[in-house]
């Protein structure tokens, strides 16, 4: 009796929801739950990217006239310069005697594969090949644009070009996937492909003949460039004003004959120091002295007189800026180089070093960094002929103290003054001599130590130079037990040595390398192959790996001789060498590892571009027209 109730139950119920589902308002209100639904479902795709064949990479020359005539007014000069009374500070202390017996290195180095970027021309017509990758879900509509500044060229899933004339601006080239059924956040934007549009416009033409010396490189004072410029064939001290697109003489120190101004440093620069820029020049008599060019007053000031004589040389060399002062060596009275220093904050110029104790004697100092507000500097010491120590000179006191004494003998040479320091992990670092020859070495101020640090021959002269710091590293050329010079890596925190570079791949032969420049955490240089071919090479700490980077000669068996490395708007700059052997300005990015000729002055002949500045954004370098140095500007 129960079973047939439960029974007549199921079947009344069966039909009253038939007859429900077959009421009109009942389907519909259905239909729309089932829309609303489905419209929480995630259509935005999962996998979007583009990636085209060549760099997307534009430059075109700006046909703006150059600037042919100098404008303004000379400025005042003023001559006679400073003598500062024969003295300077004898130093203090006995030097400090090293400690450690420096660290074998581990690792042999990495030999790349031999290859390289050949480069695509950006100053030709070419057409780009963009290919897709992606992924929607089943539901999706698919659809894509690309985004602004681009967003006149058309997209194709199947994949599109792009034409040099699109390249309208330097920006990321981003495409953006959407599902046309979705709501407003199912899109997904595609990985950015580096984009630039170059303008190069030649800046000078100020002489039938070359414009700049290319002996000396420019320096960037207060938004203008001043360099040494061929004024009616005579060197002067010339500046160009981006602003008003004008080129001005600064320097007339020697009327209808050359002034020579010159860099003092280790790369022969012009200096700029609190408003002033600072360099070397032929007096009236035609001998070197120090000049400085007040920006803000517009004189020019002869600064210096060691000699205590106008018709002497002051022989003024090593100069380094720190703050408004100026170091640098020059000849006293009796013709025997101290450490100088001029404060350009009281224009004041004083001899800082009598390291021999004696001023007819030559102290030979050469500025080496800042290292814990102290100058470190390297010059010979008081015994005997004099050997080269290192030294410290704290501004605060007026104190010059003897730094080392690596040998614990006051009568041998301790530094290798031509090795720049670096200061890396709070300590100083340095090529010092022992017994052996030269090692690596490290000088921490606090504690008072000098310790050994390399070991890279194995009890013979290491030869270390071209200290450069990459991220937490000391990078440094050196020597092998088998006698090559490779690139060798330091760890200050985890103490590791290592050898990185086997370019030649010969323990025994040297890889050539120079050129040493960071950019984005990795170092970059000069080096030669296996094919005894100099290329540009790439080495990141972060993975442990070494590339060839550069083969615009496209062939491994030629030089490319990759120079004048610089950094500008996230790209590294260059001179290299093509196909034809003409040497051009070319541009890497790392983020699409692509590479590219941005420059093309001489269709059938080199540009040699070298000197590459930085100034509002721009980079200026010189380049050959014609045979003759000019000055030049990609924007």
């Amino acid at each position: 009796m129960i079973a047939r109730n439960n029974h007549m139950v199921h079947h009344i119920t069966a039909c009253f929801l038939a007859a429900l589902l077959a009421l009109p308002c009942f389907t519909s209100c259905k239909g729309k739950l089932d829309e609303a639904a489905e419209s929480f479902l995630d259509r935005r795709p999962t996998l979007f990217r583009i990636v085209s064949d060549r760099a997307l990479v534009r430059s075109d020359t700006d046909e703006t006239a150059p600037i042919t005539a100098i404008s303004g007014t000379v400025p005042t000069h003023t001559f006679g310069g400073t003598y500062p009374a024969d003295g300077g500070i004898v130093p203090t202390g006995t030097g400090i005697v090293a400690t450690g017996s420096g660290i074998v290195p581990t690792g042999s180095g990495i030999t790349p594969p031999l290859g390289g970027l050949t480069g695509d021309n950006a100053t030709v017509p070419f057409v780009a090949n963009i290919s897709v990758s992606f992924s929607f879900p089943e539901i999706a509509e698919k659809a894509a644009k690309i985004l602004a500044p681009f967003a006149a060229i058309p997209f194709l899933f199947t994949g599109f070009t792009v034409d040099r004339s699109q390249i309208t601006a330097t920006a990321d080239f981003i495409a953006r996937a959407v599902a046309g059924n979705g709501r407003e956040t199912d899109y997904l934007d595609s990985n950015a492909i580096p984009a630039a549009y170059y303008r190069v416009r030649q800046v000078s033409n100020i002489s039938g003949a070359s414009d700049i010396n290319k002996t000396v490189d420019y320096v960037e004072c207060n938004g203008k460039l001043y360099f040494s410029g061929y004024l009616s064939g005579n060197t002067k001290l010339c500046c160009y004003d981006p602003s008003a697109n004008t080129i001005t003489q600064i320097s007339n120190i020697r009327a209808g004959a050359h002034d020579d101004p010159m860099g003092f440093g280790t790369d022969n620069r012009l200096m700029a120091v609190n408003n002033r820029v600072v360099f070397v020049a032929n007096n009236t008599n035609g001998v070197a002295k120090l000049f400085s060019y007040n920006t803000l007053t517009n004189t020019v000031t002869q600064v210096s007189d060691t000699r205590n004589s106008s018709t002497i040389s002051d022989s003024i060399a090593a100069g380094l800026v720190h703050g408004t002062r100026v170091y640098f060596s020059a000849n006293n009275s009796s013709a025997r180089s101290k450490l100088y220093c001029y404060d350009t904050a009281n224009d004041t110029l004083v001899q800082v070093s009598n390291t021999r104790n004696n001023n007819a004697e030559h102290d030979s100092p050469v500025p080496q960094a800042m290292y814990n507000g102290k100058l470190m500097f390297t010059a010979a010491n008081s015994s005997g002929t004099g050997y080269t120590k290192l030294y410290a000179y704290d501004p605060s006191v007026g104190t010059v103290t003897l730094i080392s004494n690596i040998r614990n003998n006051q009568s041998v040479e301790d530094v290798n003054s031509m090795v720049p320091h670096v200061v890396y992990s709070g300590k100083l670092y340095f090529s010092g001599i022992n017994a052996n020859g030269e090692k690596l070495y490290c000088y921490d101020d606090t504690a008072q130590t000098i310790t050994q640090i390399s070991d890279t021959r194995n009890g013979l002269s290491d030869f270390c130079k071209n200290l450069i710091v990459v991220g937490e590293e000391l990078f440094f050329k050196s020597t092998t037990v088998s006698s090559g010079e490779k690139l060798f890596s330091y760890n200050a925190t985890s103490g590791r040595l290592m050898q990185v570079s086997n370019c030649r791949n010969s323990e025994s032969i040297t890889d050539n390398i120079s050129q040493l420049t960071v950019y984005n955490g990795r170092l970059y240089f000069s080096a030669w192959n296996p094919s005894e071919s100099s290329k540009l090479f790439c080495y990141d700490p972060s993975s442990g790996s070494l590339t060839v980077l550069s083969n615009t000669r496209t062939d491994p068996a030629m030089n490319d001789s990759p120079e004048n490395l610089f950094v500008h708007t996230n790209r590294l700059f260059f001179g290299s060498s093509n196909v034809s052997n003409w040497r051009k300005l070319y541009c890497y990015d790392d983020r699409d590892g692509k590479l590219s000729q941005v420059v093309d002055v001489n269709s059938t002949a080199s540009d040699d571009p070298d000197g590459m500045c930085m100034l509002n954004g721009k980079l200026y370098f010189r380049a050959l027209k014609d045979g003759f140095t000019k000055l030049y500007v990609l924007y």
